[in-house]
């Protein structure tokens, strides 16, 4: 019986380290087509903006612009345009 229970214990204990280990997940070079939009909770002290300004404490909506066409490509709606110019790895984990 604990000779047993001591291979569950470390049965239980390798697949504890294997689900948290973290592998690279490799995001490759390319390019991503964002479009931004957020809203901003912003906390601005007296004299932020100038000498003299006010405070400021609200919420601020952020919106990108539409950039239509770069060059020779249409980009639709995009706001951003994002390129990595490697490839990238992920620490592992969901990527959204």
């Amino acid at each position: 019986m604990k000779k047993l229970l001591l291979r569950l214990l470390s049965v239980g204990s390798l697949i504890a380290s294997v689900a948290t280990a973290q592998t690279a997940i490799p995001i490759s070079r390319g390019g991503d087509l964002l479009r931004a939009t957020a809203t901003i909770h912003l906390n601005l002290p007296q004299d932020f903006f100038a000498g003299g300004s006010a405070p400021y404490v609200g919420d601020v909506q952020a919106t990108g612009v539409q950039i239509g066409t770069v060059g020779p490509y249409e980009v639709g709606n995009a706001s951003m345009i994002l390129e990595r110019r490697s490839t990238l790895g992920h620490p592992g984990g969901r990527i959204a």
